[in-house]
């Protein structure tokens, strides 16, 4: 017989278990606290750091972040842009220089 995980770790092809799991605990009006200061990673395949989730939402489609955004926006989660995750990375190219390149021309 195989294993089957509880419902709290449900995934789907839109957000993992942490998310849906944390969403489903604010929808029954419990509290969350997290502790911003501390940068930890997550362990997929492989251990997934903050760099590595910010490369992510840089290389994320348009269409895809609108996604995201609609989700977020239902829970009153923010939602970080391509550009912004390029910004934090230090990544050549973001809005600002974009903007910059285009007023010059």
């Amino acid at each position: 017989m195989l294993y089957q995980s509880p419902p709290i770790f449900e995934w789907t092809a839109h957000m993992g278990e942490d998310l849906r799991f944390m969403q489903q605990a604010k929808a029954a009006d419990c509290k969350i606290f997290v502790d911003t200061r501390n940068k930890i990673g997550h362990m997929a395949e492989i251990p997934v750091s903050y760099d590595n989730f910010l490369e992510h939402l840089a290389r994320r489609s348009r269409e895809d972040e609108d996604m995201v955004r609609q989700i977020n926006d239902k829970h009153g989660l923010p939602t970080m842009t391509a550009d912004e995750a390029k910004e934090r990375l230090g990544w050549t190219d973001t809005r600002q220089e974009r903007s910059e390149k285009t007023s010059a021309t």
